[in-house]
Formats: C-alpha cells, sequence, structure tokens
C-alpha cells in the first residue's frame, strides 16, 4: 500500500486517456491505494469518468477494494454520485451487496439516500441484488428514501418488488418514517402499499 498518489491516481484525477493506457501497458500497479485507500478506479468510479472505468477493470483493476474513510467500494461512489454508465461496467463484476462497514450500507442504500434515481434502476437490475437489505439499524433503500422524500425512488423500489410495509429495528415502516419526515408525497405513495396499523 502507497502512502501517496502514484501517477496512474494522477492520470485518472486529470482524466488523461493516454497516459493512462501508457502507465496500465508498462505494469504499474492498477490496485495501488493512495493514503486516503483509494485506488485509481475509486478516483475514477468518483469522477463518473466512464472510459477508465472501462480501461482499469479490462486491465484487471479489482473493483472490491475499500477506501480507508468510508469503507466504500468504487461501486459505493458510484451509487452514492448517481454515475448509472460506471454503475452498470462495475455492477458486471463487483458485489452489488458489498456493505461499509460502519452503517452497513450497499450501494443501493446510498442512491436511495441520495435520491439517485437511475443508479438505483441500475443496480436494481443486477440479478444478484438484495433489494431488502437492512442496513445496522433495519433500514432498507425503500426507508432511506422515503425518509428523504425521494418519491421517484420510491417508486422505483414498489415496482421492482422492494416490500412496503418492511419495517427497520424500531419496529418502523418507510410510510412512518416518511410521515415523521412530512414527506408528502411519500405517504401519498405509500399508503396505497402500506399497512397503516402500526
Amino acid at each position: 500500500m502507497q502512502n501517496d498518489a502514484s501517477p496512474l491516481h494522477e492520470a485518472v484525477k486529470d482524466n488523461q486517456i493516454a497516459l493512462i493506457k501508457t502507465l496500465i501497458n508498462s505494469g504499474v500497479d492498477l490496485n495501488a491505494q493512495d493514503k486516503a485507500g483509494d485506488t485509481p478506479l475509486h478516483i475514477a468510479a468518483q469522477n463518473g469518468c466512464v472510459e477508465v472505468v472501462q480501461l482499469l477493470l479490462a486491465a484487471g483493476a479489482n473493483p472490491d477494494l475499500t477506501d480507508k474513510a468510508d469503507g466504500y467500494t468504487p461501486l459505493h461512489w458510484a451509487a452514492y454520485k448517481g454515475h448509472a454508465e460506471v454503475i452498470k461496467l462495475l455492477a458486471s463484476s463487483a458485489d452489488v451487496n458489498a456493505r461499509e462497514p460502519f452503517d452497513e450500507m450497499t450501494p443501493l442504500h446510498l442512491a436511495a439516500m441520495e435520491g439517485q434515481t437511475e443508479a438505483v434502476e441500475v443496480l436494481l437490475a443486477a440479478p444478484q441484488i438484495k433489494i431488502n437489505a437492512k442496513n445496522s439499524y433495519g433500514n432498507t433503500a425503500m426507508h432511506l428514501a422515503a425518509g428523504a422524500g425521494f418519491a421517484s425512488v420510491v417508486q422505483v423500489l414498489i415496482t421492482a418488488g422492494a416490500e412496503p410495509n418492511i419495517r427497520n429495528f424500531e419496529n418502523t415502516t418507510p410510510l412512518s418514517l416518511a410521515i415523521l419526515e412530512g414527506q408528502s408525497e411519500v405517504v401519498r405513495l405509500l399508503e396505497a402499499f402500506s399497512d397503516i396499523e402500526e
């Protein structure tokens, strides 16, 4: 593990495609981590650089390494930032249900929490996705989207078969969270699917 950014990290940060290809062909360590624990693939995923992600994956970069600060994989970052095309690339080889170590959030949790509707749709297309995965508080992606008021994400999750009446570890449903947070549009949406009796 390196303490500082490698030339490949710098080339990826600057989106220098020709230099990235040269460095890859020279045999540099594709999985080198900078002092934050980011690999070049983390940086490319954060920045939404589709071509760079393609190059790194094709050259054998590990898509499941985690950074130090958040315990995020590149897929966590792509989901958080809403980079749908990057998610498509990563989802074919990365663990789509990977959990960060602090709150046990999956990429789907992060995309839902941030209102990244297209990212949620792409993640849900992965055959191995766990749509009702719970984080360390028992919250699903549906809970997080409902509480934050992201009606479009809630609709996508419902359409994909997410459980609308699922309860977190405080025995709270997504509808209850939406009511608590004053998310009237989500409340109207979930009332049709939810068991009102709490």
